[in-house]
């Protein structure tokens, strides 16, 4: 319980401070889009990378960058490998 609501709040703190163009959450399994404008094609990939890498808590989030295109950032669950999966299947829908 405290972890769920540890985790909202990091998500809520993310999107006061980052100024995400999107946020995407994966909860309990279930990926859903918390804020911004985001391709389905690129949700349902996600949906796949997550449950490939049975990933149960987590987020990604992309701000802009100064190169004009967004940049995806997560959170700390997200390990370096599965984020750059989800930085290329955000390239392949971008």
């Amino acid at each position: 319980m405290i972890f769920k609501t540890i985790f909202r709040i990091r998500i809520i703190i993310c999107r006061l401070f980052c100024n995400p163009v999107f946020i995407i959450k994966i909860e309990n399994g279930i990926v859903t889009k918390v804020s911004g404008t985001v391709k389905n094609n690129f949700i349902y990939d996600c949906e796949d990378i997550f449950k490939y890498n049975d990933l149960k808590f987590a987020f990604v989030y992309a701000q802009n960058s100064s190169y004009g295109k967004p940049v995806l950032k997560s959170s700390r669950e997200i390990s370096k490998s599965v984020l750059q999966q989800l930085r290329n299947t955000w390239s392949f829908h971008s």
